[in-house]
């Protein structure tokens, strides 16, 4: 507890640069200051230890900060009208992976991408990254609504997007931290196993690869759920997909795509 003009004189600063310091240090959460008023003010300062990782990322006010500042920004600002064959508009998997899959198609195709915010800081940033055609107990809705061949259809599709994942990593050498991983669906009360079983079945119906398994067949790193049965989706992924994403882009400007 002091006076400003105490610490002042015994750290041989202005009155102005003490401030300016408090302030920053405040701002960043290192420093709390409460005022002793009287005649003359004295400050009483608490030092705080700095956030770790985890403190930033749940801070309801630092994290947003961080998210909307992270890295530089890599595209100029769109400021004039200009022309082209194709303009995707959003910058994330599906915009830059429809820009790469056109200028590998037609490479005298002109392409524009135009991103709002970051390229792959959105939706695609924000995703919990996983690379896999099940997408929990879905392919029972789709077959009552849609039918059966259109389930397959779906199922197909998710499946080919997995293959063509991997081999955009594997031929132009992305660093994502790609994993092969199993997908599941999990039941944690008796009442869900058979809604998991008719699952299965169906899927297999139309030539899917799925795997209804007990409790102890489960992986270990889901026994936090306490789940009872799960459903098994062999020969899925994970990525870092803002990192597959921002490379992806870098490539796509390199084939003559034009980033904004």
């Amino acid at each position: 507890e002091c006076s400003h003009q105490h610490l002042a004189t015994n750290m041989h600063l202005t009155l102005e640069e003490i401030i300016s310091i408090r302030e920053k240090l405040e701002a960043v959460g290192l420093l709390r200051t409460k005022v002793k008023k009287g005649n003359v003010n004295n400050y009483i300062y608490e030092l705080y230890s700095p956030l770790s990782v985890h403190e930033i990322f749940n801070h309801p006010i630092l994290n947003v900060v961080l998210y909307n500042n992270v890295g530089k920004k890599e595209y100029d600002k769109l400021n004039k009208n200009i022309e082209t064959d194709v303009c995707i508009v959003g910058g994330g998997i599906t915009g830059i992976s429809t820009a790469y899959s056109l200028l590998n198609k037609k490479k005298s195709l002109s392409v524009v991408v135009i991103e709002k915010d970051r390229v792959g800081l959105q939706t695609t940033g924000n995703s919990t990254a996983k690379i896999t055609s099940q997408h929990g107990l879905f392919y029972k809705y789709l077959k009552n609504s849609k039918g059966e061949e259109f389930a397959k259809m779906y199922y197909e599709a998710n499946e080919e997007a997995i293959e063509n994942i991997k081999k955009i990593i594997e031929k132009e050498n992305i660093e994502c931290d790609l994993e092969k991983q199993s997908a599941y669906v999990v039941a944690t009360g008796q009442e869900d196993v058979q809604e998991l079983k008719d699952e299965v079945d169906i899927i297999k119906s139309f030539g899917g690869k799925a795997k209804y398994i007990e409790k102890e067949e489960i992986d270990k790193n889901l026994s936090v759920l306490n789940p009872i049965a799960a459903i098994e989706f062999e020969n899925q992924a994970q990525f870092n997909s803002y990192k597959y994403v921002t490379e992806l882009a870098k490539i796509c400007k390199n084939l003559g795509a034009e980033i904004y």
